[in-house]
């Protein structure tokens, strides 16, 4: 009803991409708490957990797909794109992960199934953040610093840095569970890779920030695009503790 009354102004925002992400946070979460918290096998949980991904997955898909083919039906400039984009990567990444962590659990189709749904998403998430950061890189060139109001969205590179991160960890612990082939040492560069990227990004973020200074840009602890940077280092950290096992 909703679009109906509203047909004039096509679907375009990727805040709107914040429902799947929320759902899939859901089912991280309850995938590494439910089991101990009610002492059950977490294979109870699968047929569940399965239904909550792809209802996921299917929403992250058609909604990416709706907004990207908007933006462009409308024939927006250069000019017009802002880090804000970059949240559609990493939304992508998010419902990567519940794939990926699925098949160390199940068996027979099913298993290869989910990695392949992870692995779909991931890239497509990872084809689209790499065109996001082109078309910005573009805009930075032709017109400038971006608005005021978006300048501080660039540290969403730090979250989606992390998710892809703890993706690559959990792929590669996959493939080691079901045939020995990485050195220990592999995961402690990706953990590594992953940190000196979110270190990048963060100089790349302060350094924007540090331009905005004389136009006085309003600061507020509570701005999204400032705490989520500090989630992506706090959980990128506790997985890598668990995958690396180097303090």
């Amino acid at each position: 009803g909703l679009m109906r009354r509203h047909s004039q102004h096509p679907l375009t925002a990727t805040g709107w991409m914040s429902m799947p992400a929320a759902l899939a946070m859901v089912l991280n979460s309850s995938f590494a708490v439910l089991p101990t918290f009610f002492n059950v096998s977490i294979t109870v949980l699968l047929p569940l957990g399965s239904l909550m991904w792809v209802l996921s997955a299917a929403i992250t898909l058609i909604l990416g797909f709706m907004i990207l083919v908007n933006s462009f039906a409308a024939g927006n400039s250069l000019q017009q794109f802002h880090f804000g984009i970059l949240f559609q990567p990493l939304v992508y990444g998010l419902n990567a992960i519940p794939g990926i962590a699925m098949s160390s659990y199940v068996t027979g189709v099913l298993k290869y199934m989910t990695l392949l749904g992870g692995l779909t998403l991931f890239s497509v998430g990872g084809v689209i953040g790499a065109l996001a950061v082109i078309f910005l890189f573009l805009r930075l060139l032709e017109h400038g610093l971006p608005p005021q109001r978006t300048a501080p969205t660039v540290l969403l590179l730090l979250p989606s840095i992390s998710v892809y991160t703890i993706f690559v960890l959990r792929l590669f612990h996959f493939i080691n569970h079901t045939t020995p082939f990485f050195p220990p040492i592999i995961f402690t560069l990706v953990a590594l890779t992953g940190f000196g990227v979110m270190l990048v990004s963060t100089l790349l973020g302060l350094l924007l920030l540090l331009l905005f200074v004389k136009e006085h840009i309003p600061f507020s602890s509570t701005w999204w695009s400032f705490v989520c940077p500090m989630v992506a280092l706090s959980v990128l950290t506790t997985i890598t503790f668990v995958f690396v096992k180097h303090p």
